[in-house]
């Protein structure tokens, strides 16, 4: 019979992610839609996220990112600031071994072949309103040490699944097509940062929602203007004056 402390060690083993789980195929993904945007459909987007559903949401955003220079500009920069500063880790107390332990033991992580891809994917939380990334770990042959991070892998916001009233991550098949199940974003296998001080739900899209309706009036309003002087022909000037006053005409 398993001893007490090997039943808890069983236990707590079973809570490390050894499997990556994140397989996503781009075919699968919602198709671009940003062509087809109106105002009236962009409130449908906004209703439907915010019952949970943010499928249209994360592809519009993917979207107007895509097609807008000065947004891509604007968004790399901020992120090549906070991926270009230099690290620098201390351990939370300089006297306790443990601490130190822990900041030498944490250190190898930021050489990770995968480091900073994952970190360029979390800082797109700075305006989706959350960016998730999987940990996947393998037993370690340094001193010390049992696992060690294998992977860090990126979870595709087409992935992210809000309907049941919380952030959960769809499950896929071998191929990475969802299944239409999901199973929650637990804390053992997923990093989740959210980049922003606002204080509403995910699923209502963050703060890159604030910008949907900029975008839309930038990229539309010639052919709306167009539409304007199809529909009711090329506006012309009326003046008005006094008739018995020949200054005035």
């Amino acid at each position: 019979m398993p001893t007490l402390l090997q039943k808890v060690t069983e236990f707590f083993t079973s809570l490390i992610p050894i499997r990556i789980v994140t397989r996503h195929d781009q075919r699968s993904a919602v198709a671009a839609l940003a062509h087809l945007m109106t105002v009236d459909e962009v409130q449908a987007i906004f209703r439907a996220a915010e019952a949970g559903n943010t499928d249209k949401l994360f592809a519009l955003y993917r979207d107007i990112l895509l097609a807008h220079s000065h947004l891509q500009t604007q968004f790399s920069t901020r992120k090549l600031a906070v991926l270009g500063d230099a690290l620098n880790l201390q351990p939370f107390d300089k006297k306790r071994a443990e601490d130190v332990a822990a900041k030498d033991a944490v250190w190898p992580v930021t050489l990770h072949p995968d480091w900073i891809t994952a970190c360029n994917h979390l800082l797109d939380a700075v305006l989706w309103p959350v960016a998730v990334v999987e940990k996947v770990y393998r037993p370690s042959k340094k001193p010390g040490l049992t696992y060690e991070l294998a992977r860090l892998v990126p979870v595709p916001h087409d992935l992210l699944y809000f309907q049941e009233g919380r952030l959960q991550i769809k499950d896929t098949d071998d191929q990475g097509r969802p299944t239409g199940a999901a199973h929650d974003a637990d804390a053992h296998r997923y990093m989740v940062h959210r980049g922003h001080l606002l204080t509403t739900p995910d699923h209502w899209g963050g703060p890159m929602r604030s910008l949907v309706f900029w975008w839309l009036l930038g990229t539309m309003d010639r052919e709306w203007w167009a539409r304007f002087l199809d529909r009711y022909g090329s506006p012309f000037i009326v003046g008005r004056y006094d008739k018995s006053d020949d200054d005035s005409r």
